[in-house]
């Protein structure tokens, strides 16, 4: 092994989670959220998870007193109700759903569905090691018995969720960001700016022709982390990446992430700090 290529990589990727890796809880339902991001990554800015909901499976109606959600769909499809809105989030689509704002969603299809879901600020992803069962204690998912979805419940009244009916707002409010895949195009989208103290969670989507290169530096704010949607790649300094892969850059001005055969789709988060 080159020495030098080590130390000279260093810097560019602080953390590589691989497809299908990453800590995992079993949550009610049947359910499987995957760790890929944690708050130390984003200096507290912001942390991701995957959700990876059984046919069937879903969240009752909740909402979130202090983080902003936001879910961005990978594969299947699910029933999404945000506010005063209902839809069918299909891959691609986006949403972004603030504080204090009730929500829900259920898999009604006939397959598994997962997307990638970010909070900001980082906190709320605790919640599910707190109410969850590791999987690597429980290989498969365990039955839902009163006492596991109590656990689950108490856990989320820990972090702040409030899911008593006549405690919810089906308001919608400003921040509320639903968007579909069909009316984006190839090229860098800014998604949506999630406000948090001091500065700013931004999330992204890039889609890269094949032989093509998206410089980091385009990106909006520091901390970035990149999630592979599809297609495969390398970094300037030749690491390579592909579909379901997440990737955490220590640097991102002198990199870029050029596309191999299949083009990109990247979903990205980045930290935006404000100096007062």
């Amino acid at each position: 092994m080159n020495i030098q290529t080590v130390i000279t990589r260093q810097p560019e990727v602080l953390n590589l989670v691989a497809n299908g890796q990453g800590e995992s809880f079993w949550w009610k339902g049947g359910s499987r959220i995957v760790f890929k991001v944690d708050a130390s990554y984003s200096n507290g800015v912001y942390a991701l998870t995957e959700a990876r909901i059984v046919k069937g499976g879903g969240v009752s109606p909740h909402m979130h007193p202090y983080e902003v959600e936001a879910f961005y769909m990978l594969n299947g499809s699910i029933k999404v109700r945000v506010g005063s809105h209902t839809f069918d989030a299909k891959s691609g689509d986006f949403v972004s759903i603030p504080k204090n704002v009730a929500h829900e969603f259920w898999n009604r299809g006939t397959e598994e569905a997962n997307f990638i879901n970010p909070f900001a600020p980082a906190g709320l992803e605790q919640m599910f090691r707190k109410g969850g069962v590791p999987k690597w204690i429980h290989p498969q998912p365990p039955e839902d018995s009163e006492e596991r979805v109590q656990v689950a419940i108490t856990a989320a009244s820990s972090f702040g969720t409030i899911g008593k009916p006549d405690e919810l707002s089906w308001e919608d409010r400003e921040g509320l960001v639903i968007s579909a895949s069909a009316n984006r195009g190839p090229g860098l989208h800014t998604l949506a700016i999630i406000p948090i103290a001091d500065g700013a969670c931004v999330c992204s989507e890039a889609v890269v022709a094949q032989g093509s290169a998206l410089a980091l530096g385009d990106v909006v704010g520091e901390n970035v982390s990149v999630f592979v949607v599809d297609g495969s790649g390398e970094t300037t300094g030749g690491i390579p990446f592909s579909h379901g892969d997440t990737v955490v850059f220590g640097m991102k001005d002198s990199v870029h992430l050029r596309a191999g055969s299949n083009g990109l789709r990247l979903f990205i988060l980045s930290a935006q700090q404000y100096v007062i």
